[in-house]
C-alpha cells in the first residue's frame, strides 16, 4: 500500500514535466512544412458533451467516448464491460445487474436508501431513473463517459461524471444489419437492425432489437436453478421526420424486459463473531419454538462452520441459498428530441423523456441457507422530464453558447417496499415472517442554465490562442415521502392511502432544497493538435429525506441537505508526430472537495429498541441506518491515455487513473446523535468507506490491436488483446481484493470482399475468480458475501450488413 501511495505522489510531482514534454514535442513538430501533422490519424469520435457536436479532441475536460464500431470491438453486451474499456470507472449493482452503481473519481452511493446517485445516466439526453439506471448498449451510436462535476449542462445529481448512450438515429437510405453470437453456457446472442425510408428525405423509420440468452454459471443446490444467467429481450422504434431543411424530429421508444436470475452470493469467512456464539453454540441451533434448543450435529442449516467447509468444498460456482430467489426488471423510454434551426445562428432544441420502470427481486442477501437475512424488494415509478435549450453563436463566431430550462418529475407507479426477514429459524417459510416498511418518494426538479465558450481573440491578437469557458446553473428541488409502518409480505397500503393520513401507521414528510453549481474554464489551444486546459467547477447531489415521519431526538435527522462537490482539473490533450509514429497522449491531474458528505448512523443496538427516545416505537425509523451530513472528503487523481501506432498496422493503447481519497473531517460525531443510540453507531471509518465506496485506488488496460497485412480481396484481419487491473476495493467495509482481467479478440471483416464480418473472442481467458461485489450483510456475525466475476466466456459472433 505504501509503494502504491509513493507512486501516486510521484505521479502528482511529475505531471507538469509530462505536460511540457509533450508541448515541446509538439512545438518540434510543428517547426517546418514538411513534417506532417497527426490530426486525423487516430479515429476521432463526434461526441455531445458540451451539448454541441465537436471532436473529443477539443472538448476541454476529461471523458472517454466509444462509438458504434468501438463498442461492437470491446465486445461491450452488458455495462460491467466498461470496467476495462474506461478508465477509473467501477460498476456495482444491487440485487440485479438493472441496478447499476457507477463510481467515478472516487464517489459512488449506497446501493439502498435515500441517496441519490453521484453519476447520473442519460439516453438521448435524457436522465434516467435511478432504479434501473443501466442503459442500453446494443445498436448505439455513442456511449460518452464524462468525468468530474457536471453540474451546469446535465441534469442533477452529476456530481462526479456522467454516462451518456446516445442510440442510433434513423438514415434516408435503406439498410441496417443483422448479428449472431454463440458463446460457452449456451449463450445465444441475436441483434439487427433496419432502416426504412418512408417519405424521401422526409420521413424515415429505423426498428431495432436484441435476445441475449445464457445459462447461468452459478447452481443453486437448494432449488435446482441456474444463477448469474441472462435472459434479456430488447426492443426500440426510432422515427426521424424531418419536414424541412430547419427542422428535425427524433422519436424513440425503447423497451427492455429482463427476467436473468439474481446473481449468486456466495457466503467468505470473515473471523470471529456471533456465529460462533448463541445461537450456534457448540453445533446447537437456537429454536425459539422449542426448548430446550436443537443440536445441529453438523447441519449446514445451523452449523455455520458446517456450512463454511460444504461451501469451500462447492467452490464459488455452487450456492445453498435459503429462499428460492428471482429477478424481474421491465423498463419503457420514450425520448422527443426536436431541433429547429430558426436561423444561421440561432438554433432551438426541445427534449422530451418519459420512463416507466418496474422491478422485483427476492434474494438471500447474506449468502447462507440459515435463513438469517433474506430481502424482498419492490420498485416501481415513473418520471417525466423536459428540457428546453437555446443554442447559438454571435460575436462572429468568437462566442457560443446554449441557455436552457430543465424540469423533471418522478412519483411512484406500484408498490416500493423492502421486505427483510431477520434471524429465523431455517424450516420457517419467508412469506409467513417477512415484513417490511412502504416508502414512496415524490420529486421535482427545476433548474435553469446557461454556459458559453468565448475566443479571446476578440479582445487582443496576443490572446488568439485562448479561450474561456463560463457556466452557471441554478436548481430547486422538491421532494416528498409518504411511508408506511412495517406489514407482513404481501400487505401493501399504497401509495394514495399512505398520502392520505388517514390511515394509521401512515405519515408524510417533504422538504426542499436549491443550490447554485458554476464552471470556469481556461484554454490554450498550443496548436491544431495541442489543447491544454483548467477548470474550476462545482457540482451536487440533491439532499434527502428519511422515514417514516420522525419524533422525539431524531426530529432534526429527518432530512439531510445535499452534497457539495467544488473541482479543480488541469489537463492537456495532444495528437503527435515523430517521424513515422503517430500518437495521441491526454493526462489529467484534478482535486475535489466535498462538503456535507451525505452517509449512515447506525439506529440498531439503540436502548430499548426507542433510537428517539420517545417511548413511541410507531415512529422509529424503517430501516437500521438513518442518513445524514457527515463530513468532508477530498479526492486527488490523475487520468491518463496514451495511444501510439509505431507501424501502419499497429496500435497499441493504455489508460489508467490514479485516485487518493480521504475523509478531512467528521462533522456526525458522537454527542451529535441521539442519547439512546450505542457508542457504535457511527465512525469516521463507516462515513469513509460509504463516501468512497466501490472506488478502486488505481485502475489500468494496457490493449493492442494488429491488422494482417493481407491481400484487400480477403478482407481485414485483425487480432486484438487487453489486460485491465483493478486495485483492491472497499465494499461497505468488506475489502475485494485487486484482480486482472485478459481479453482477446480476432476480427475478418468484410469477408472475401462480401458484406459478412465475423469474430472469435474470449473474456476473462484466464478465468481469473475476482470477488467483485461483497456485501457487509453478514458483518458481525462472523462472515460476509459476495458476488464473483464472470467466468471465461468464449464464442462466435456472425455478422451481416446491408
Amino acid at each position: 500500500m505504501r509503494a502504491i501511495k509513493e507512486g501516486k505522489a510521484n505521479i502528482f510531482k511529475a505531471l507538469p514535466l509530462a505536460i511540457a514534454a509533450v508541448v515541446s514535442a509538439a512545438s518540434a513538430q510543428g517547426q517546418g512544412d514538411q513534417t506532417p501533422t497527426a490530426r486525423g490519424s487516430i479515429d476521432e469520435i463526434i461526441v455531445t458533451a458540451r451539448r454541441r457536436e465537436e471532436s473529443g479532441q477539443d472538448i476541454p475536460l476529461t471523458l472517454t467516448v466509444l462509438d458504434a464500431a468501438a463498442i461492437e470491438k470491446a465486445g461491450i453486451k452488458s455495462l460491467f464491460d466498461l470496467n476495462a474499456a474506461v478508465p477509473g470507472i467501477n460498476m456495482s449493482s444491487s440485487g440485479n445487474p438493472a441496478n447499476t452503481v457507477f463510481s467515478i473519481r472516487g464517489i459512488s452511493r449506497v446501493t439502498f436508501g435515500p441517496v441519490q446517485p453521484a453519476v447520473s445516466t442519460y439516453v438521448n439526453d435524457v436522465p434516467l431513473a435511478i432504479w434501473g439506471a443501466a442503459i442500453p448498449t446494443y445498436d448505439m451510436a455513442t456511449l460518452q463517459v464524462l468525468k468530474g462535476p457536471q453540474g451546469t449542462l446535465f441534469g442533477r445529481n452529476s456530481t462526479t461524471g456522467a454516462v451518456i448512450a446516445t442510440t442510433q438515429a434513423p438514415s434516408h437510405e435503406f439498410g441496417g444489419f443483422v448479428t449472431t453470437s454463440f458463446g460457452n453456457y449456451s449463450s445465444q446472442v441475436y441483434e439487427g437492425a433496419v432502416d426504412l425510408p418512408l417519405i424521401k428525405d422526409k420521413v424515415a423509420l429505423r426498428l431495432a432489437g436484441q435476445i441475449d440468452k445464457r445459462d447461468g454459471y452459478t447452481k443453486d443446490m437448494v432449488y435446482g436453478d441456474d444463477l448469474d444467467n441472462r435472459d434479456k429481450e430488447n426492443y426500440r422504434i426510432s422515427l426521424l421526420v424531418e419536414p424541412t431543411e430547419d427542422i428535425r424530429n427524433v422519436f424513440v421508444y425503447d423497451y427492455t424486459n429482463d427476467d436473468s436470475e439474481i446473481v449468486g452470493n456466495v457466503p467468505i469467512r470473515d473471523g470471529f463473531g456471533l456465529v460462533d456464539v448463541l445461537p450456534f453454540t457448540n453445533g446447537t441451533f437456537f429454536n425459539p419454538f422449542s426448548n430446550p434448543p436443537v443440536p445441529c450435529n453438523g447441519n449446514p442449516l445451523c452449523d455455520f462452520n458446517a456450512l463454511i467447509a460444504r461451501q469451500e468444498a462447492g467452490g464459488i460456482r455452487k450456492v445453498w441459498p435459503s429462499v428460492d430467489q428471482w429477478a424481474s426488471f421491465e423498463r419503457e423510454i420514450i425520448t422527443n428530441t426536436t431541433t429547429w434551426n430558426i436561423t444561421e445562428n440561432i438554433t432551438l432544441k426541445n427534449i422530451i423523456g418519459k420512463t416507466e420502470y418496474h422491478y422485483g427481486s427476492l434474494n438471500t442477501t447474506d449468502g447462507s441457507q440459515m435463513n438469517l437475512i433474506n430481502s424482498q424488494n419492490d420498485s416501481n415509478g415513473k418520471q417525466f422530464t423536459n428540457e428546453f435549450q437555446v443554442l447559438g453563436n454571435a460575436l462572429g463566431g468568437d462566442l457560443e453558447y446554449i441557455l436552457g430550462y430543465f424540469y423533471l418529475d418522478s412519483e411512484p407507479d406500484g408498490d416500493n417496499k423492502l421486505s427483510l426477514q431477520l434471524f429465523n429459524p431455517a424450516f420457517v417459510p419467508f412469506a409467513a415472517v417477512a415484513t417490511g416498511a412502504e416508502a414512496f418518494y415524490y420529486d421535482e426538479s427545476r433548474a435553469y442554465f446557461a454556459q458559453g465558450s468565448l475566443e479571446l481573440s476578440r479582445l487582443s491578437p496576443a490572446l488568439a490562442k485562448f479561450s474561456v469557458d463560463v457556466g452557471f446553473r441554478h436548481t430547486e428541488d422538491k421532494t416528498k415521502l409518504c411511508s408506511t409502518r412495517a406489514t407482513p409480505l404481501n400487505v401493501y397500503i399504497g401509495a394514495g392511502a399512505a398520502c392520505s393520513g388517514q390511515v394509521a401507521g401512515t405519515s408524510k414528510v417533504s422538504d426542499e432544497f436549491s443550490k447554485e453549481t458554476f464552471l470556469v474554464g481556461l484554454n490554450y489551444q498550443h496548436s491544431d493538435d495541442v489543447l491544454l486546459y483548467g477548470l474550476y467547477r462545482t457540482g451536487y447531489r440533491a439532499g434527502g429525506l428519511n422515514a417514516p415521519a420522525f419524533g422525539g431526538e431524531l426530529v432534526p435527522f429527518q432530512s439531510f441537505d445535499p452534497e457539495d462537490t467544488t473541482e479543480i482539473e488541469v489537463g492537456i490533450k495532444s495528437d503527435w508526430q515523430l517521424g513515422n509514429v503517430i500518437g495521441r497522449f491526454n493526462l489529467a491531474a484534478f482535486q475535489s472537495d466535498i462538503e456535507d458528505v451525505q452517509g449512515p448512523f447506525s439506529v440498531s443496538g439503540s436502548v430499548n429498541n426507542d433510537p428517539d427516545n420517545d417511548g413511541d416505537p410507531s415512529n422509529n425509523p424503517t430501516t437500521t441506518n438513518v442518513f445524514s451530513n457527515a463530513g468532508e472528503a477530498s479526492v486527488k487523481g490523475v487520468e491518463m491515455e496514451l495511444v501510439v501506432q509505431p507501424m501502419e498496422n499497429l496500435e497499441l493503447s493504455a489508460i489508467a487513473t490514479f485516485l487518493d481519497k480521504k475523509l478531512d473531517k467528521l462533522t456526525l460525531t458522537r454527542d451529535k446523535l441521539p442519547t439512546n443510540l450505542s457508542p457504535a453507531a457511527t465512525s469516521e471509518t463507516v462515513i469513509e468507506q460509504t463516501a468512497f465506496l466501490g472506488s478502486p485506488d488505481y485502475s489500468y488496460s494496457v490493449s493492442g490491436t494488429y491488422t494482417l497485412p493481407l491481400d484487400g480481396s480477403i478482407g481485414d484481419v485483425a487480432v486484438s488483446a487487453r489486460y485491465h487491473k483493478m486495485s483492491d476495493i472497499t465494499y461497505s467495509g468488506v475489502e475485494a481484493p485487486s484482480y486482472h482481467m485478459v481479453d482477446a479478440r480476432l476480427d475478418w471483416t468484410g469477408m472475401f470482399g462480401s458484406s459478412f464480418d465475423s469474430a472469435l473472442w474470449v473474456k476473462n481467458a484466464t478465468d481469473e475468480e475476482a470477488l467483485m461485489t461483497p456485501s457487509s450483510s453478514g458483518a458481525g456475525l462472523g462472515y460476509v458475501s459476495g458476488t464473483f466475476s464472470t467466468p471465461r466466456m468464449y464464442g462466435v459472433t456472425l455478422k451481416y450488413s446491408f
